[in-house]
């Protein structure tokens, strides 16, 4: 999958707020060997624009709307539908088949403004979760995956 060149339909670039990560408090917790460290850290990330929810094998792709703090995300859900050109290759096995193809699924995602914002909090393994447990993982690209096998 290539998004490389793929079009943020629905949400010009400037219309994303991130604050200004810079005068961020790295006070306390840091596992940072330096603020300067730190702060090069969290521009890293902020830098990436997509949170992609991790469901076990399924992955469904989140957009950044802002950047809270160090450790506090604003995310909101992209539309995802597959790729009228790509099939799935079913086979005999597994549960009741098995996809041999899935993984060169093409995804056409877009942004989807009525979307719910929610928030993501960063814990103290460095993973990034939801209030409800789902874990997500910080990325340049969005990613939409889905597991036919079952």
């Amino acid at each position: 999958m290539d998004f490389k060149n793929q079009e943020r339909k629905g949400l010009p670039e400037d219309s994303i707020n991130f604050q200004d990560i810079s005068s961020h408090s790295l006070e306390g917790g840091s596992i940072m060997n330096s603020p300067k460290e730190s702060a090069g850290k969290i521009e890293e990330e902020a830098a990436k624009k997509y949170a992609n929810r991790i469901g076990y094998s399924d992955v469904y792709p989140f957009e950044i709307i802002r950047i809270v703090s160090e450790k506090v995300i604003e995310i909101r859900a992209m539309d995802s539908e597959c790729d009228p050109d790509w099939k799935p290759e079913m086979v005999a096995g597994g549960f009741s088949a098995h996809c041999t193809n899935s993984g060169s699924q093409k995804w056409i995602i877009t942004s989807d403004a009525a979307a719910q914002v929610i928030r993501i909090r960063k814990h103290k393994n460095g993973k990034w979760f939801d209030a409800n447990g789902e874990q997500y993982r910080i990325s340049e690209w969005p990613r939409r995956f889905y597991d036919y096998n079952f």
